[in-house]
């Protein structure tokens, strides 16, 4: 920690390898490392722990495709009362938009097991942590 911290904080059990430079900067065991992107914070640098498969809620490209996800929805909530209420031939363009939601929004749940979340305030990047919060949710 850096000097001037009180001495009442204590760091998490699973980080007492961690070495304690000059300054207050971490030399990170191997095991650890390999399983870190380092992100600059200010002065210092923030390690991240981040699997390579999973995608940051609060990306650019998750929250783009948040937005295109709304807009889809719109667009579906639009069309289907319209196509069953007045019994609408679905060819032509309405079937292909027609499958093209539907292989989005299941494109969407698998991209959901691959996005984390947040418990605690903490980002949660393990897979079978994220699958189990998404199969309970």
């Amino acid at each position: 920690l850096p000097m001037g911290w009180p001495k009442v904080i204590r760091l998490r059990p699973e980080l007492d390898e961690v070495g304690m430079g000059e300054a207050g900067s971490c030399s990170l065991p191997q095991r650890f490392r390999q399983h870190m992107s380092i992100k600059s914070e200010g002065d210092g640098a923030l390690a991240v722990a981040k699997s390579r498969f999973v995608l940051d809620p609060s990306s650019k490209f998750h929250v783009m495709y948040a937005l295109l996800s709304f807009a889809l929805l719109a667009v579906d909530l639009t069309l289907l009362p319209y196509v069953l209420a007045w019994d609408v031939d679905v060819t032509g363009w309405l079937f292909a938009f027609s499958c093209t939601t539907v292989l989005f929004w299941t494109l969407d749940i698998v991209i959901s097991f691959f996005t984390s979340y947040y418990e605690k305030g903490e980002s949660v990047t393990d897979l079978r942590r994220i699958a189990k919060n998404y199969l309970r949710s």
